[in-house]
């Protein structure tokens, strides 16, 4: 018999529900703000697909059901729109696997040639020669 002022045992099946509902809460409040910085360019759409990414693998444990989704469109998206960026580029690269990926590496390596020379330029050109 639980002592006075004791507080009782929480229900399995509501806590589990409470705390996936405000970690989705949460993740769809994070991509409004993605959502709302996208206009800073590139780099913004791929920190929001990376930050999707963190949430689509099921045996990781913070697994969203709808992040698969989501990444796939925020994918799109940037290919849609900053495809030819030096940051889109490499990340859609980092996202292929395989033979997609031996070729898009080959063909990456020659396009990073004409990037631009500012430090990101030359930190992203030094990226894709270290991914050789």
């Amino acid at each position: 018999m639980p002592s006075s002022g004791s507080v009782p045992v929480p229900d399995h099946d509501q806590a589990l529900e409470a705390v996936t509902n405000a970690k989705e809460t949460a993740y769809r409040e994070m991509l409004a703000r993605f959502d709302a910085s996208e206009s800073s360019g590139a780099a913004s759409l791929v920190a929001r697909c990376r930050f999707i990414g963190n949430y689509t693998e099921e045996d990781y444990g913070d697994w969203i059901a709808s992040a698969s989704d989501d990444h796939e469109a925020c994918l799109e998206r940037l290919r849609q729109r900053w495809a030819d960026t030096p940051e889109a580029q490499l990340f859609l690269y980092q996202q292929m696997w395989g033979e997609d990926a031996v070729a898009e590496g080959a063909a990456l390596i020659d396009r990073a040639t004409a990037w631009p020379t500012p430090p990101a330029g030359r930190a992203l050109r030094q990226a894709v020669l270290v991914a050789r």
